[in-house]
């Protein structure tokens, strides 16, 4: 019943990585409120929540292109077989150390800094299986499907985290997102995908680097999608700020927070459940540029709302838009690129989303300093719709782009 249904659930592979990454991703999740919390309790800085980013955001200058090279140069399945474990690793040690009151602001940005290293190589690798698993026919239903896995566990595991916090202390979610990894790795080990990558082998050097940006380059759909979502992320970023915004301005406390991050989560899943029944959208340009308009204007709208339940449905629109964005934006990727280079263009997309992700994290850090969380919030989304408007007026390639284009 459930592939007919959900057609990408057919797939076996793809239903054990759609697991793997729902698991990982729901301990992800626990992790990223945990630090938020516990920086913010040791702190009392919005600037040491942006300080998060730029930690996270040098390995990521130094190592995420190269990572993609590697990735289209080795067994993608043995790269994830390494990282995998160090991960979790880390994660492990972050709750040793608080459990041994030794936690400090600078071991949790070391630690951070070495998962960033780490991830530089992971998120390459993985994000290069899915289109080697499924049809390409499939790829819209089986992009929104896979999606539902970050919507879930952003909504599952910040809402978690809230309780645990307040229940069981914060050192016990980073023992669990560690325990996460480990199985979600197992999940990986049963997959009958053999993780070669198919097609002429690259080398890892700048000479394949090049290469894979003079082919991104020559699609202009392609990085100027990219470059839409990097710039709307870094102007209207508004996650890095939940935990101020959860004390100071809402008041609503740690169980508060966590549903602050699950709102954009439950609006993402009720979108990826009615995409994933085998919606196809067909004029992709103006659907992107329409779903980032929304997600802009609610991200103002959470910026002046001081009322909680306010707060909560604008994330809820926020997450729905986006859901649609990502799910198109990984359609033209996938579709404009052949299996030999998807490790360094999924590198390239990466490491373009996570740098607008992380800036705005440091831009909203130190603009919540200056000006207060709600202006920082508020005047960023303006900047995203800014980018909207512009990449409409000037891109008609982005604008005009259609499936099968």
């Amino acid at each position: 019943m459930i592939f007919k249904h959900f057609p990408a659930f057919r797939y076996s592979d793809f239903r054990l990585l759609w697991t793997s990454d729902f698991i990982s991703r729901t301990g992800t999740q626990l992790l990223t409120v945990a630090i938020s919390w516990h920086l913010y309790l040791l702190t009392h800085s919005p600037f040491a929540l942006g300080l998060v980013g730029v930690v996270q955001l040098i390995p990521l200058l130094l190592f995420n292109l190269i990572g993609g090279a590697f990735a289209d140069a080795h067994n993608r399945k043995k790269i994830l077989y390494i990282t995998l474990p160090f991960l979790a690793l880390t994660s492990f040690l972050l709750g040793f150390f608080t459990f041994i009151h030794i936690i400090s602001p600078l071991i949790i940005y070391i630690l951070i800094a070495i998962a960033a290293i780490v991830s530089s190589f992971y998120v390459p690798a993985y994000g290069s299986i899915l289109p080697s698993i499924i049809e390409k026919k499939d790829l819209t239903v089986a992009n929104s499907t896979f999606g539902m896995v970050e919507d879930l566990s952003e909504m599952i595991g910040p809402a978690f985290a809230g309780i645990l916090i307040a229940s069981v202390g914060v050192g016990n979610l980073y023992f669990l997102d560690a325990l996460s990894t480990v199985i979600a790795l197992l999940a990986i080990y049963f997959m009958h995908y053999s993780g070669e990558p198919t097609g002429e082998r690259s080398k890892v050097n700048f000479a394949a680097v090049k290469e894979g940006y003079n082919f991104l380059m020559s699609k202009k759909v392609l990085w100027s999608s990219m470059l839409l979502d990097a710039l709307s992320v870094l102007f209207a970023s508004s996650i890095t700020l939940m935990p101020v915004f959860a004390n100071d301005i809402l008041h609503v406390g740690p169980q508060g927070l966590g549903f602050l991050y699950a709102a954009p989560a439950l609006g993402a899943i009720i979108v990826g459940l009615i995409m994933s029944r085998g919606v196809r959208i067909h004029r992709q340009g103006k659907i992107l540029l329409l779903v980032v308009s929304i997600y802009a204007v609610s991200t103002i709208i959470f910026g002046f709302s001081k009322f909680f339940p306010l707060s909560i449905i604008a994330l809820i629109i926020l997450g729905g838009a986006n859901v649609v964005s990502v799910t198109i934006r990984s359609v033209i990727r996938q579709t404009f690129t052949p299996d030999n280079m998807m490790g360094r263009l999924y590198s390239f997309f990466s490491f373009v989303w996570i740098s607008g992700d992380k800036l705005g994290d440091i831009e909203g850090g130190f603009a919540a300093q200056l000006i207060g969380a709600p202006a920082a919030v508020i005047i960023g989304g303006l900047g995203a719709l800014g980018v909207v408007f512009s990449m409409a007026l000037f891109n008609p390639e982005l604008r005009n782009h259609k499936l099968g284009r």
